[in-house]
């Protein structure tokens, strides 16, 4: 859900770049259309979003990544540098 809200102005760009230039009209369409994705991520994001709950929401992993790896070797660079 995450990744559509990045991803879809970046295609939408994509999409106008390679769309004849004379017709206006369609372009406005397109990128009107392009822009409201993430529009309709957000909204439903927030209807869904919980307040009561304490730490991250809405979180995408990918089946290869590690997020605590990454983050307790964040803190222990981070504790290891000099001041």
């Amino acid at each position: 859900m995450l990744s559509l809200l990045v991803f879809a102005p970046l295609i939408g760009s994509l999409v106008l770049v390679l769309m004849p230039k004379d017709d206006k009209p369609l372009l406005r369409r397109t990128a009107l259309a392009f822009s409201l994705v993430p529009l309709a991520v957000v909204l439903f994001l927030w209807t869904r979003f919980d307040t009561t709950v304490q730490g991250m929401q809405f979180v995408e992993r990918s089946p290869g990544s590690r997020a605590s790896a990454s983050s307790t070797s964040w803190e222990s660079t981070a504790s290891a540098s000099p001041c």
